[in-house]
């Protein structure tokens, strides 16, 4: 006679709430025996076999509606799950592969901020041609600040630190409203206003 386990047995065993087996029973991805005397669900070896997999699977962060996909648990369903979460993950690894230049690039450009912050102020070449300006509620122009946030430059008058406009570096205008450029002579910089 094959032995039988209670839900509570079950989630001690895998370490798996209640909550997560009743949902994984809801979604038919394990078809759950029910106590005929109480109506209280039931586990079987052959089901602590597939709940293996189950939990397997869901550690490689296999979504549930593929798992539902793989009732039967056959070769060619298995590989087209993995294939696509591998896929998922490359994807994934990619995004914070991102995540952690934009990390790197602005702490570099914090280090930069603290060493000039220690220096006496001089004159020197801009690395940039425009200072074009930064409008907020234009999509192109977050995008633009989004994808470069070391790009972010104030233009304060000289004249009244109290007036500051928000600008972008850049290399070329991009048919947006020019801030300051680069001046033909010793590469200072000019009012383009």
């Amino acid at each position: 006679m094959e032995e039988h386990y209670s839900i509570k047995e079950i989630s001690d065993l895998f370490n798996i709430p209640k909550s997560t087996l009743r949902y994984w029973d809801a979604e038919k991805l394990i078809q759950i025996e029910r106590n005929p005397e109480n109506g209280y669900r039931i586990y079987t070896e052959t089901q602590l076999i597939e709940l293996t997999d189950i939990q397997f699977y869901r550690s490689l962060n296999v979504p549930i509606q593929q798992l539902k996909k793989i009732t039967t648990f056959d070769a060619a369903s298995l590989s087209d799950v993995l294939i696509e979460t591998e896929l998922s993950v490359t994807n994934e690894i990619e995004r914070l592969k991102n995540v952690q230049l934009g990390i790197r690039t602005r702490l570099k450009k914090i280090e930069l901020v603290k060493y000039l912050q220690k220096q006496l102020y001089q004159d020197s070449q801009p690395d940039f041609d425009f200072m074009i300006h930064l409008d907020i509620t234009d999509k192109e122009s977050v995008t633009t600040y989004l994808a470069d946030p070391s790009s972010f430059l104030l233009k304060i008058n000289s004249s009244s630190s109290s007036e500051i406009e928000y600008g972008l570096a850049s290399t070329n205008q991009k048919n947006q409203e020019v801030l300051w450029q680069k001046s033909k002579k010793e590469g200072t910089l000019k009012n383009a206003c």
